[in-house]
């Protein structure tokens, strides 16, 4: 995240989003077994699994962050048919807070 900011033009901007799975984010880089990997994050090359601490892990790394629950834009019925999650699938927009 420090590096997205660090490399963000002074005026630019950037559309984030993840997968919110978890209360808090859980990371863990020394696990290194991919069985391991794909048990706790679900995949055997990520090393960490967002919570709903996201937006300020993105404030930390130097974003100013508005949440946009794009979703609301959408029934029910379309959001199955595009596999998304109606608790997890918001956009984050953020802008830069500081410079580097």
């Amino acid at each position: 995240m420090q590096e997205l900011a660090r490399v963000i033009h002074p005026k630019g901007w950037a559309i984030l989003q993840v997968p919110i799975d978890a209360e808090q984010t859980f990371e863990d880089p020394n696990i290194t077994d991919h069985q391991e990997r794909e048990r706790l994050f679900g995949q055997a090359d990520h090393v960490r699994v967002y919570g709903y601490d996201y937006k300020e892990r993105l404030e930390e790394a130097g974003f100013n962050v508005k949440i946009i629950p794009f979703l609301e834009q959408f029934e029910n019925e379309d959001r199955c048919r595009y596999g998304l999650n109606i608790t997890k699938d918001d956009i984050y927009f953020c802008t830069l807070s500081k410079f580097f």
